[in-house]
C-alpha cells in the first residue's frame, strides 16, 4: 500500500488512546465499547434483516461528510491550541493534567481519536456511494456494516467531544 494513502498509522493510534488512565494499559471495556458493541449490533441488524431506505443513504452521506468537514476544521484547532501551550504549566487541575507534556498527551489523544473519526465517516460515505453506484445486491449486508461504521462513529465523536470539553474548560477556567 502507498505510504500516502496507508491509514494503520491512524487506527494504531486511536485504538492506543483506549487505555485506562490509571493502570496504562489496555482497556477491555473500551475495546469492547468502541468495536465489539457496533459489531454485535451491526450483525443484529443483519439478524433482523434491516436495510436503509434510499432517503435514509442520501441522509447518511450528507451528515457524515459535513461531520468529515467540521471535524477536519477541529483538527485544525487542536492543532493551533498545541502550538499554543506555554512553558509555565504547572500545577494539577480536575482533569488531571498536571503538566505541560500531559496537557500534550491529551491533545495528541483527541487528535488521534477525531482522526480516527474523520476516517471512519469518509470510510462509510466511499462504502454507501460504492453500494448506490453498483447497486449492491445484499442491502442486508452491507446495512449491517453501515450500522456498525455508524455506532462506532457516533461513540468516537462523544469521546473526543468529552475530551474536548475537559481539556477547553481547563483551558477557560485558567487566569
Amino acid at each position: 500500500m502507498s505510504s500516502k494513502i496507508d491509514v494503520r498509522r491512524i487506527l494504531s493510534d486511536h485504538i492506543q488512546t483506549l487505555r485506562n488512565e490509571k493502570t496504562n494499559k489496555r482497556s477491555l471495556w473500551d475495546l469492547t465499547l468502541f468495536f465489539l458493541i457496533p459489531a454485535c449490533l451491526g450483525a443484529f441488524s443483519i439478524h433482523k434483516g434491516f436495510s436503509f431506505s434510499d432517503d435514509a443513504v442520501g441522509v447518511l452521506i450528507t451528515a457524515l461528510s459535513i461531520f468529515a468537514g467540521l471535524l477536519i476544521n477541529v483538527l485544525v484547532l487542536i492543532y493551533s491550541i498545541f502550538q499554543n501551550i506555554t512553558e509555565d504549566g504547572s500545577g494539577q487541575n480536575e482533569q488531571g493534567l498536571s503538566t505541560r507534556g500531559e496537557e500534550k498527551r491529551f491533545l495528541r489523544e483527541i487528535f488521534a481519536n477525531i482522526s480516527f473519526a474523520i476516517l471512519v465517516a469518509v470510510s462509510t460515505v466511499i462504502l454507501v456511494s460504492l453500494a448506490q453506484a453498483f447497486d449492491i445486491k445484499q442491502p442486508v449486508v452491507f446495512s449491517g456494516i453501515v450500522v456498525a461504521f455508524s455506532i462506532n462513529f457516533i461513540l468516537t465523536l462523544l469521546m473526543a467531544l468529552k475530551r474536548i470539553h475537559a481539556l477547553l474548560s481547563h483551558k477557560l477556567a485558567s487566569p
